[in-house]
């Protein structure tokens, strides 16, 4: 799959959003400005808290230049880190072979072809791929799978607030549970 993606996307290059985050840009009130550090970091991105994929996607900025590839494969990475984690969530709960039906489905089905071929969407990968790693956290029913939950729910909530989606799904799992106000 990241192969064919890989391929598919070829001669695709850098636009859109991903020029805002190169050039380092906002818009503040209909005005464009550039800014550096804190600031830009925190400042919203359509409305979007996108702190951590800006950092991630600066990060790959600095290491490979603009070398669109990398940025594509560090989203399909995501996509199949997603896909597995999805996985193991699903075997816990029923059979391999409809776990892998229902991760399947999710891979082939659950992402819009912009996700697949579109860097920029890592921010949704990734955000889901932290929450699904705060799902199984705090399913260890231990101190260190809390702290672990805790932290994981943060990083998917500062990629973007898709984690909120995920903290609700903790807060839900932990209420259910008769230790609650211990593990809350």
């Amino acid at each position: 799959l990241v192969v064919w993606l890989m391929f598919a996307g070829r001669r695709l290059g850098i636009h859109g959003d991903e020029v805002w985050y190169i050039g380092h840009l906002i818009d503040r009130n209909g005005v464009v400005e550039t800014l550096h550090g804190v600031e830009w970091l925190f400042a919203p991105h359509n409305s979007h808290l996108v702190l951590l994929g800006r950092l991630f996607s600066s990060f790959i900025y600095d290491i490979a230049g603009t070398h669109y590839w990398i940025l594509r494969l560090a989203e399909l990475l995501g996509i199949v880190g997603t896909f597995g984690l999805f996985f193991v969530l699903a075997q816990r709960r029923t059979s391999t072979w409809i776990a892998l039906g229902f991760s399947l489905s999710l891979l082939f089905l659950g992402y819009a072809q912009e996700t697949f071929i579109w860097p920029f969407d890592l921010h949704t990968v990734y955000s889901a791929a932290i929450g699904l790693g705060a799902l199984l956290a705090i399913e260890r029913e231990d101190r260190k799978g809390d702290i672990l939950a805790c932290v994981l729910l943060v990083l998917s909530v500062a990629m973007l607030e898709v984690g909120i989606a995920f903290a609700l799904g903790v807060a839900v799992s932990v209420a259910q549970r008769d230790d609650r106000w211990r593990r809350a």
